[in-house]
């Protein structure tokens, strides 16, 4: 059980990691959309990379944040069925985080 605890502070970990990872990839994507009004004949590029950009560190973040809730399920499920009540769960999970 303490591997899973465990594994899931890495998880909860690699999720501000990804977090960190969208905010950089936002402020890339303005940057790269500044660049492109500076270079006029390139403008429809620049915007087009931003955007993709943009769209792929949100896209990071979503996937990740939708992973560590699965975790927390299944291993919330599992300490269900290892006889755990409601309140010793939530007490191992979020003693996880710290």
């Amino acid at each position: 059980m303490e591997e899973l605890v465990e594994q899931y502070n890495t998880a909860k970990k690699w999720r501000r990691e990804m977090f960190i990872a969208m905010i950089v990839m936002l402020v890339l994507m303005v940057i790269i959309v500044a660049v492109g009004f500076f270079i006029r004949e390139l403008l429809p590029l620049f915007l087009i990379f931003g955007g993709v950009v943009g769209v792929l560190g949100v896209l990071v973040n979503f996937l990740s944040a939708n992973m560590l809730k699965k975790a927390g399920k299944i291993i919330g499920d599992y300490l269900k069925s290892q006889g755990k009540t409601e309140e010793e769960i939530n007490s191992i999970l979020e003693g996880a985080s710290k």
